[in-house]
């Protein structure tokens, strides 16, 4: 496949919050995202799929 990428958020920490979930909500929706990979486990995929799904993504 031949596709390019770009990295719309990247954190500092190795904690994320919801709150950064919703700025990365924010920055896909401006971006106008086809696709996302999410690495980690700590609810992350979950925060931004809400914040996408209520913005109709």
């Amino acid at each position: 496949m031949d596709f390019a990428a770009e990295v719309v958020m990247k954190t500092d920490g190795e904690c994320t919050t919801a709150a950064d979930a919703k700025i990365t909500a924010q920055k896909v929706l401006e971006a106008k995202v086809d696709f996302i990979i999410i690495v980690g486990g700590d609810k992350t995929a979950e925060d931004l799929y809400r914040k996408l799904a209520s913005a109709g993504w």
